[in-house]
């Protein structure tokens, strides 16, 4: 980790072998969105005139080089940004296995992530963040691809094939525009070299039938072109046991629809990047990103409750358990009670309300639910630059195109309901619930759509 704060100052953690690189400047990010919905999003191509600075190396036979960043949208030494940052080379991110934008947290200062509910994340720098959970609610720190702006769910994404990754702390508005009030992060990819073919594949394997595969290749298409093709696939099973699973009610039936384990994962991210050299003065970068996950991803583990005997509050404020809070203290044992499906009043744990009663949960890596979780992304990313050097002055001109889809679905209880007793005003008991491991809200048991 390189850190550089104003007036200078550069505090250095390198490697084992203490090699730090530099590398060039396109900056790049995998997103995603809160909750079910689709959107399409276009950034405005942004041209932009800086001053030119060179980069010279600490010194020719030390082990440190001086590594260059876009902290201020132009190429400078760290020891020149008059701001404080955060700067892991792609090599220090495999160090200190920082696999996931949440691990950024343990390896820069005054940062915190947090995976929000609906399947949203926050980034907060000095306090500053998102801790909304309407997709209304608009981030203070900011999160670029390529220098440009999007809309960040950074819960599904990995690191693979990274240049670098720069956190910038405090207000960078001036640079990043309204929303980096609490700082800005930089997403900086490995971009196609001139002239050489290389690559790599990375294979990693583990319990839970856990796969992970991550690989590039560099093609030189021409002197002055070249193409670069990376990509991650990660696939295992969930962490957490569903008891559900294979319970039978009196009749002998199974609920249908779940299996043995939730929180597994089944993602795929595929980049690829062509440069081009048109003379020593221009240059031009096509990138297109995709990023697909389909899988049981959980929003929220159990609960902790100790069921209270009285419902003014559904569970003990000082015990620690796992039961489902009182039936009389929730929305829907509320107005299931009001028209009669329910006793009035019921805790929720007699027996006889029960087709398949909750077991005794140990810990957090239990469930008892007839829903399965789900979980989808896909995010579809075009962007592009093209600059132009005069001399003094350098012109830089980036937009990006993004297109999102998201659904985000668990049982908030993470139980087995009670059965629903018919009522006078509903004599055959048929109530308009969401089947098991269906649709809450939009797909009813009729297999009718609202």
């Amino acid at each position: 980790m390189l850190e550089s704060a104003s007036g200078g100052g550069m505090l250095a953690r390198c490697a084992p072998q203490g090699a730090c690189r530099s590398g060039r400047e396109l900056e790049t990010l995998m997103v995603g969105r809160l909750g079910s919905f689709r959107s399409a999003s276009v950034a405005l191509a942004v041209a932009t005139f800086a001053s030119v600075s060179s980069a010279q190396p600490v010194s020719e036979g030390g082990a440190i080089e001086e590594v260059i960043v876009t902290a201020q949208r132009v190429a400078e030494g760290m020891q020149d940004v008059p701001i404080p940052v955060t700067a892991l080379t792609g090599e220090m991110l495999e160090e200190e296995q920082v696999i996931t934008p949440s691990d950024l947290q343990m390896n820069a200062p005054n940062v915190s992530f947090t995976a929000t509910n609906f399947g949203g994340s926050s980034f907060s720098i000095r306090g500053i963040g998102n801790l909304v959970v309407a997709n209304s609610g608009q981030s203070g720190v900011s999160t670029h691809i390529n220098e440009v702006s999007v809309v960040s769910n950074l819960n599904s994404i990995e690191f693979f094939d990274m240049e670098r990754v720069e956190i910038l702390r405090g207000p960078q508005g001036t640079l990043f525009g309204r929303n980096a009030t609490g700082g800005a992060v930089n997403f900086v990819t490995q971009m196609p070299k001139q002239g050489i073919f290389e690559g790599f594949v990375d294979v990693e394997t583990g319990d839970y039938a856990h796969t992970r595969l991550k690989a590039a290749v560099n093609v030189p298409l021409a002197d002055t072109a070249a193409l670069r093709l990376a990509g991650y696939r990660l696939t295992r099973d969930g962490y957490i046991e569903n008891l559900a699973f294979g319970q039978t009610d009196i009749a002998g039936r199974r609920l249908p629809g779940i299996d043995g384990d939730v929180d597994g994962r089944d993602v795929l991210a595929l980049r690829g990047t062509l440069s081009w050299e048109i003379t020593d003065r221009a240059g031009a970068w096509l990138q297109f990103h995709m990023l697909d996950e389909d899988d049981d991803r959980v929003r929220i583990s159990n609960q902790v409750c100790v069921r209270n005997s009285i419902p003014t509050n559904g569970c003990l404020a000082d015990r620690f358990g796992f039961d489902t809070p009182h039936f009389g203290a929730t929305t829907a044992g509320i107005f299931a009670g009001g028209v009669g499906a329910l006793p009035l009043g019921t805790d929720g744990s007699e027996a006889a309300l029960l087709d398949f009663p909750r077991p005794h949960i140990t810990g957090f890596r239990e469930m008892h639910t007839d829903l399965d979780p789900v979980f989808q992304e896909r995010d579809d990313i075009v962007a592009w630059g093209f600059d132009y050097d005069f001399g003094e002055l350098m012109l830089d001109v980036i937009g990006a195109v993004q297109k999102s889809e998201g659904l985000s679905r668990q049982d908030y209880f993470m139980d087995v309901g009670p059965r629903l007793a018919p009522t006078d005003l509903n004599p055959q008991g048929i109530w308009p619930v969401s089947a098991p491991a269906g649709g809450a809200g939009t797909f009813w048991t009729s297999e009718t759509k609202s």
